[in-house]
């Protein structure tokens, strides 16, 4: 029997968050392989990654060199890549750094679920926080860029631990559970404790800040919780609070100081960009207001985002009139930061990332609240709320076992690669764009970056050294004569180097498919040399292999399943 009931609500809370953390790291470290350099390619097929690793190579803290020269986002994790990853000086080395570097974000993303555990588990019953904390677990669109040594992840989670001693400022009174859970979780540090937890609050959202730009917006919850302090010491907690935000992230990103004209550049560059767009990734959709729900929809579930809003809508109704109502600035930060995304032309489903710690924190809240008040409808919420973690209508677990099935099996870039290098010896393969991550791995350097250069030869074979090697298919890319620089979808491929095979992938043709599909006739002056290029295509060449059927259609998780469709040319 246990006499200290205090201990045990402890030890309950710490061991259901521990589990929690390890159920996601286990279901990210499945599939954490995915796209990594092997013998037949040498690169990453994530296009990301390997900017990522070159310019965490170009820092070396311990000897003082924090500046890496680029600033498009924050050098946290750079930094941290670099620290753990090592230095690279050999292909063993370089996947060496790329998976410890993967590595760091599947523990950032079982830490989210762990943190919004903790937040909720001081706000509902332990039945509420579990089904928050699994919420984030599940979240495919986390689960996925979780494998990706990317700054995604890693700055969602610096965010949740941002909320979670934000949070910390407001009073428990009106959370549920026993007796003993109440008063385990309900302990109040005093003014010293408020100032320590602000300072948390404000560093923490300074290197969030400091790894993602935007990120930093959850300060305001941070800021808010700086209301609930004694009057007298309001100023002042907020004071320290707001400081520790700008050390934090002057330690994150020193570049602002240490090469401030870059920063400014690349800050710049990068707010021009979402405001301009990406290319033809997002032209013609809807506006990012919309198209971010369904980036949603799919990278977190249409139940659990739905239970979400409700769950953060029904408590702040809840805690109407009350100075010290929690909820109220979670929903402030999520429609700013909503705002901010909805606005932007660049509508990557990472941008989303920032979101789902709250909405989870809305779903268990409202879970452990239904379970609390028992009653038929009560759990029935329940029973839908089960539904929905599992992936029901989307999202959910099951949507992450999709996710994670393709990323343990062979890639549909190697799986073209490999029919292409046996059907095709002795024969050419044409490719209407330049190489890169979307590119069957027909060579080792397939997916190598884009080259700046090129040169011509007799075979039409792509004219980068590191290319050369691509003989048996012999890989050719149409250069016009006198020019440096190849057309996307030239004709000449089609009519003068007439290669034997052709293979596009999804990432080349989707665009102009939804581009021609709306009709629009400025939108279509997009698609001048798609359209004849196609039309030409389909006369002379048949489609004989399609791999990677059934993929998603959002960008940034069609990496991992991308739709690579090759044509032969008819007798």
């Amino acid at each position: 029997m246990i006499s200290n009931p205090k201990l045990s609500a402890k030890n309950l809370q710490l061991l259901f968050g521990v589990g929690i953390f390890l159920l996601g790291l286990v279901i990210r470290l499945a599939g954490i392989g995915w796209g990594m350099p092997n013998s037949t390619r040498m690169e990453s097929l994530h296009p990301d990654e390997p900017i990522i690793q070159m310019y965490a190579q170009s820092l070396d803290p311990l000897a003082g060199k924090l500046d890496p020269g680029f600033y498009n986002y924050g050098t946290l994790y750079l930094t941290v890549a670099r620290l753990l990853g090592g230095v690279v000086q050999s292909p063993e080395d370089y996947s060496h750094a790329l998976f410890v570097g993967r590595l760091v974000n599947v523990f950032a993303g079982a830490g989210i679920a762990w943190m919004v555990f903790a937040i909720l588990s001081r706000r509902t019953n332990r039945l509420g926080a579990v089904f928050g904390g699994l919420a984030c677990a599940f979240a495919p669109g986390l689960v996925v860029h979780s494998r990706f040594a990317t700054v995604d992840v890693f700055a969602t989670f610096l965010v949740t631990c941002s909320l979670y001693f934000a949070l910390q400022m407001w009073p428990v009174a009106e959370a549920r559970g026993d007796s003993a859970e109440g008063a385990a979780l309900s302990e109040s540090g005093g003014d010293a404790g408020a100032t320590l937890t602000a300072l948390l609050a404000g560093a923490f959202a300074g290197l969030a800040g400091g790894t993602k730009y935007n990120f930093i917006l959850v300060f305001l919850v941070a800021l808010w919780g700086c209301l609930q302090v004694a009057k007298m010491d309001r100023i002042k907690t907020a004071g320290l609070s707001f400081l520790a935000c700008i050390v934090a992230f002057v330690i994150a990103t020193p570049g602002v100081v240490l090469n401030p004209a870059k920063f400014r550049t690349d800050l710049a560059y990068e707010l021009r960009h979402t405001g301009e767009g990406h290319g033809n990734v997002f032209t013609g959709t809807p506006s990012g207001f919309v198209y971010q729900v369904f980036n949603l929809v799919e990278g977190f579930g249409p139940l659990l985002l739905i239970f979400g809003v409700l769950g953060l809508g029904i408590a702040a109704y809840r805690g109407r009139g009350k100075p010290m109502n929690w909820v109220v600035p979670l929903i402030a930060f999520a429609l700013l930061y909503y705002f901010l995304i909805g606005r932007a032309e660049v509508k990557f489903l990472r941008y989303t990332f920032a979101l789902i710690p709250v909405l989870a924190i809305g779903f268990g809240w409202v879970m452990g609240e239904s379970h609390a008040e028992g009653g038929a409808w009560s759990k029935v919420r329940v029973a839908l709320g089960i539904l929905a973690l599992g992936g029901f209508g989307g999202g959910g677990l099951s949507r992450t076992g999709i996710y994670t099935l393709w990323m343990s099996n062979p890639d549909p870039r190697d799986a073209a690669g490999a029919w292409l290098r046996r059907e095709g010896q002795g024969k050419s393969v044409g490719l209407a764009t330049d190489p890169w991550f979307y590119t069957p791995t027909l060579y080792p350097a397939a997916q190598v970056s884009r080259p700046q250069y090129y040169q011509r030869d007799g075979d039409g074979i792509f004219g980068d050294v590191k290319r050369l090697e691509a003989k048996d298919p012999r890989v050719v890319r149409f250069l016009q004569e006198g020019e440096k620089r190849a057309v996307d979808f030239d004709m000449g491929l089609l009519t003068t180097t007439k290669p034997d095979f052709i293979a596009l992938s999804s990432f080349e043709f989707d665009d102009y498919e939804r581009l021609i599909l709306l009709g629009d006739k400025g939108l279509l002056s997009a698609c001048k040399n798609y359209i004849p290029f196609i039309a030409a295509l389909e006369k002379d060449y048949e489609q004989v292999k399609a791999f990677g059927v059934g993929g998603p259609m959002i960008h940034d998780l069609m990496y991992v399943q991308p739709r690579i469709v090759v044509y032969q040319r008819k007798p």
